[in-house]
């Protein structure tokens, strides 16, 4: 998730967060992706009734073009992406798109798809410097 968090930064996770409230874009989210993993940490970047687009290895949410946290254009060759864009133009209720900050693809939503909101475990609380 470098640059958005540095190497051996400090981080605090609320557990229970999203027992009271609903994932935002924006949020920094610890999820687990199936059993026999261990937990990730990644970037929601849409959500339940958002519109969402893959095309030409470019990722449209509301018709708007991904970026990550530094203003990169994501360009990721996902035929998970094609796929669920194909089925799901718009993100079904308590789904979540989630990606890393690697505008390539990482271990996030470019090759697993999209998540349900059962497999987001916690909330990530940045620490200040």
């Amino acid at each position: 998730m470098s640059p958005l968090l540095k190497s051996g930064q400090e981080i605090k996770v609320s557990l229970d967060y999203y027992k009271c409230h609903q994932p935002a874009i924006g949020d920094i989210v610890i999820i687990k992706i199936t059993e026999d993993r261990n937990e990730i940490v990644k970037k929601v970047v849409g959500g339940p009734g958002d519109f969402f687009e893959y095309r030409n290895r470019n990722i449209y949410i509301n018709k708007k073009l991904l970026k990550n946290s530094q203003g990169s254009v994501y360009s990721v060759d996902s035929k998970m992406l094609e796929l669920y864009a194909k089925s799901y133009p718009t993100l079904p209720k308590d789904t979540y798109l989630v990606m890393g900050e690697n505008i390539g693809g990482t271990l996030d939503s470019s090759r697993f798809g999209m998540i349900d909101v059962r497999q987001i475990t916690g909330k990530v609380l940045l620490k200040s410097p």
